[in-house]
């Protein structure tokens, strides 16, 4: 027995009585067994007795003739394995012509057209069923449409019956794309026969509705909008003509100057964005677009491609190929504890109206009297975290730099050997999804490639390699574009902090839906600002320890200099461009020295300061960046 079913609202599925024999048919059988046991009384039950009301007679006899010739369902091919989904479906069961009392049920799913292979695992769920409606929540399930078959585990009177179930889309992108339309993207809904797309207005009505799509589109262009106006968009799925209920809302505003991601013309795109972003003349970008496709301009030189670099939810980052590039990812931990790898410090303003931050810091060199970062040949795969400096939304998108030392390059997925490895220290730049976010279950892009060589800021000049580097870091979001850009200027140091051209300028575009909530109240989304250094994970209660005089962080292998936020902390020290926040002051944005309500120290006993100057000048005393193990306790 068959039934479509919907999901979200509770659906029902009927199991088909009258099976007297457990055949999974009813047939002529069970209706001579019904006439032969005809006024049998079965206080206790008895297979004969249909409805369950301890006795067989006429009321059976019926139910035996309305279902005669029904056929159950099959039994599914494969192992029952618990689902590891995002997503919960409610699904109403009852026992059918039953009046007795409940019984066990299992309902079990398996994704549509995999019904017979075995390698494929079944989802059970468990629950007891009577003759009236019992909801079941059927939770954890991978997007997709499944054919649901349900039956009692006793054996005798009903049918596995069957039904089909569909979830939600996954997830949906909403981007202006010109000044009067709109490009929704989705992620598909494996076994999904079909797709639409809705809008309205308002949040929640959405009286608009698309042509059914095919079941290979994973975007659409909704035209003929009104400039300015904010519209509310959502996806649905089908299959053979049951539609899934709506996808997560996600909103748009067309607009003048909105970058035209549905064109997919890297000569269209990329002009824009430069445009966009107030850089028109600048040669070099990389940007990552709604659709995951990645666009770069090198020397002028256009270009479209798949993303050559991920971020892994285990925390890898690995180029297309799967080779680890890095072995680590930036810090993200719980914003109010210490994270287990060592002390860094975190930075949340508490100002909620911030779309962006900027601020110089300077990083030591290698080597020389200077010198601040230290790493040993064995922290390849034993070391937690790379040293990065970097902007962020809350734990959702982060942009800055990350260290990687000489003779790193890849380590090959196969065979673990590290290849391409250059003979130079560098600093590779990035703009990123946390992994916590956007597409928690698999790997997302993010834009700067460390694999690129012109993407490498090395201390290659002698003054970076005596002085060390500058670092000028802006991160902001545009609300109305839905993207985050991380521009990275890069000087060598002086003696006496003289700038001239940039040794490297560039910026890093990736689309982020998650900025449409900026700024909002109910979000709490905060810019944040994170310096953290890196050490051996296992052996990183004993990597530092604590000055209570000072709140300092004393580093076990001596004096060395450490990074400096907003300052140059060598000789008598030189004032760098402070940290800064882009508010919103009406529709205007402007620039605020950053004010912190807050201030993050591991360990927690580390008292903060009240804003971000008097944070500064103690802040540039601790910071630490290095690679290197941790030694014994004691030593």
């Amino acid at each position: 027995m068959v039934a479509l079913l919907g999901s979200g609202s509770a659906q029902l599925l009927v199991l088909t009585n009258g099976d007297v024999n457990s055949d999974n048919q009813v047939d002529d059988a069970d209706l001579v067994s019904i006439l032969f046991a005809m006024g049998q009384s079965c206080p206790s039950g008895c297979p004969e007795d249909l409805n369950g009301d301890g006795v067989v007679d006429d009321a059976d006899l019926v139910i035996v003739l309305f279902n005669l010739g029904a056929q159950g369902a099959p039994a599914f091919a494969g192992q029952v394995q618990s689902p590891q989904g995002a997503f919960s479906v409610s699904l109403t069961v009852r026992l059918g012509d039953w009046a007795g009392s409940a019984q066990q049920v299992k309902v079990q799913l398996k994704p549509v057209g995999r019904e017979s292979d075995a390698t494929v695992p079944i989802f059970e769920y468990r629950v007891s069923v009577g003759g009236t409606d019992t909801t079941v929540q059927l939770a954890n399930l991978p997007a997709g449409a499944y054919t649901v078959r349900a039956f009692a585990e006793a054996s005798g009177r009903w049918l596995r019956t069957e039904g089909k179930l569909i979830t939600e889309v996954p997830w949906i992108f909403a981007v202006p794309t010109g000044a009067n339309k709109v490009t929704v993207y989705w992620d598909e809904v494996s076994g999904a026969t079909g797709y639409r797309v809705r809008w309205g207005t308002a949040s929640r009505s959405y009286p608009n509705t698309s042509a059914v799509l095919p079941a290979t589109a994973r975007q659409h262009t909704v035209s003929g909008l009104i400039s300015e106006q904010e519209y509310y968009f959502v996806v649905e799925a089908e299959y053979n003509g049951l539609w899934n209920p709506p996808s997560e809302e996600d909103s748009a505003i067309p607009h003048v100057g909105a970058i035209p991601w549905d064109t997919q013309d890297p000569n269209e795109i990329i002009p824009a964005v430069l445009q966009a972003i107030g850089e028109p003349t600048w040669q070099d970008v990389e940007i990552l677009s709604p659709d995951e496709l990645y666009y770069d301009q090198t020397s002028g030189s256009k270009s479209r491609t798949s993303p050559p670099v991920y971020f892994h939810p285990a925390g890898w980052i690995t180029d297309e190929r799967g080779n680890i590039l890095v072995a680590s990812a930036p810090r993200s931990g719980a914003p109010n504890n210490c994270h287990p790898s060592g002390p860094y410090v975190q930075v949340r303003a508490e100002t909620e109206i911030a779309v962006g931050a900027r601020g110089q810091f300077w990083v030591p060199p290698t080597a020389g009297v200077y010198s601040g970062i230290r790493v040993d040949d064995n922290t390849r795969l034993t070391t937690r975290d790379a040293p990065y400096i970097y902007f962020g939304i809350s734990d959702i998108i982060e942009g800055g730099v990350y260290y990687m030392r000489a003779n790193w390059g890849y380590l090959d997925s196969q065979s673990g050997a590290e290849v391409g490895a250059p003979n130079y220290e560098r600093w590779i730049p990035f703009t990123k999804y946390n992994k916590k976010f956007h597409k928690p279950d698999r790997p997302v892009p993010m834009v700067g490639s460390p694999k690129k060589v012109l993407n490498h800021i090395p201390y290659h000049t002698s003054s970076a390699a005596q002085y060390g580097l500058i670092f000028e870091i802006e991160f902001i979001a545009d609300v109305k574009k839905k993207q985050v850009v991380t521009k990275v200027r890069s000087w060598s140091a002086t003696d006496d902090a003289g700038f001239g051209d940039p040794l490297f300028e560039k910026p890093f575009v990736l689309t982020a839906k998650e900025v449409r909530r900026l700024p909002n109240r109910e979000s709490q989304l905060e810019i944040r600002q994170t310096v953290s250094i890196a050490q051996n994970r296992l052996r990183s209660q004993f990597c530092a320890r604590t000055d209570t005089r000072f709140g300092l962080w004393r580093n076990f292998y001596g004096q060395r200099v450490p990074v400096g936020v907003g300052r140059i902390p060598i000789g008598q020290g030189i004032d760098l461009l402070p940290v800064q926040l882009m508010v919103l002051d009406g529709q205007r944005q402007r620039w605020v020295d950053w004010q912190v309500g807050r201030l993050l120290l591991c360990p927690s006993n580390i008292s903060g300061a009240a804003n971000y100057r008097d944070y500064a000048e103690w802040h540039r005393g601790y910071v630490w960046i290095t690679t290197q193990p941790c030694p014994p306790l004691g030593r």
